[in-house]
């Protein structure tokens, strides 16, 4: 079950009616194999089966589960940052998001240990959201 809570930001009436859904996303790797003594292999792996949710600005939402159990995965899946076959819907109030429009409209902190252990998340982000040439902030923001 996913829960959310109401956030207080300087930006919440920016885009307030906002809601990115996904809807029955699977992801498939393909992992190709090529030798000199035998047939191309192609190895298909389902990671993320179905998977459904909603994410509302000025919403709080959690995306939890033990290491390896796939949490990364669905971020990049929903973000369109991934190399593998991706199936299902993500939707901006309800219209198709192109990978175009999802790559300038969203940023995904990498996993790695780029974030300072001292800040909060909203710190964090605000760090890695000022590094972002995107057109998402405006420049009274970005100083």
């Amino acid at each position: 079950m996913m829960s959310s809570m109401k956030l207080q930001s300087h930006s919440a009436d920016i885009g307030a009616d906002l809601a990115l859904t996904w809807e029955n996303i699977n992801l498939i790797a393909v992992n190709t194999e090529e030798s000199l003594f035998r047939k191309k292999t192609v190895t298909r792996t389902k990671l993320l089966r179905n998977v459904c949710g909603i994410a509302k600005a000025g919403e709080l939402c959690a995306i939890m589960g033990p290491s390896g159990s796939g949490k990364t995965t669905l971020l990049t899946a929903i973000g369109q940052r991934n190399s593998g076959v991706v199936e299902g819907e993500i939707l901006l109030n309800g219209r198709p998001v192109t990978k175009d429009l999802m790559i300038k409209m969203s940023c995904l902190v990498p996993q790695k240990d780029l974030a300072i252990k001292s800040l909060t998340v909203i710190g964090t982000s605000t760090i890695h959201g000022k590094f972002n040439d995107g057109p998402t902030l405006l420049p009274k923001e970005k100083e």
